[in-house]
């Protein structure tokens, strides 16, 4: 992602919301790496939960790696605190904060639609959607659907609501 794009072509809310979340260096990944080594640490990748961290261990030959939660987060560049993000397939549980109504006000989304989709949203919250769902908090489907939990975080980034990344 280049930042400059968005001033260029007149987005200034999304640059907006990803300065606000000290995002702009996590997503825009200027630094040249090695796709190679990238995809073998991917494909041995095991994630360790404990209360207050997670650890990401891999393997690159018949070296083992591990990294903790602060020390991705200095790599990322990334504030660990804020609310803690739960996304789940269970009962979704917001941080008493969290106003779906409002939400629904500021993205105009209709309140009475159980699964709105990325057609209600302007260009630049569905570019917000679009870093949620591909980037912050990937999942392997239905990136058309505004989840409860994307319209949660996209009102946490507008609102400059802090989120813990990692957690």
């Amino acid at each position: 992602m280049e930042p400059n794009f968005f001033q260029k072509h007149d987005y200034p809310i999304l640059l907006e919301c990803l300065v606000r979340q000290n995002l702009i260096d996590f997503v825009k990944i200027k630094a040249p790496f090695y796709a190679d080594l990238v995809a073998i640490a991917f494909t041995t990748l095991e994630l360790e939960f404990s209360e207050d961290k997670v650890n990401l261990n891999f393997k690159l030959g018949n070296n083992s790696y591990s990294l903790d939660s602060s020390q991705l987060m200095e790599v990322w560049k990334l504030d660990f605190s804020g609310h803690t993000l739960i996304l789940s397939d269970s009962n979704i549980h917001h941080h008493h904060t969290y106003s779906r109504q409002e939400a629904c006000n500021m993205f105009n989304i209709p309140f009475d639609i159980p699964k709105p989709t990325v057609g209600h949203l302007s260009i630049e919250h569905r570019l917000i959607h679009y870093l949620i769902t591909y980037v912050l908090a990937p999942r392997l489907h239905n990136h058309g659907l505004i989840l409860e939990e994307d319209l949660e975080i996209m009102w946490r980034i507008a609102t400059g609501k802090k989120i813990n990344w990692l957690s």
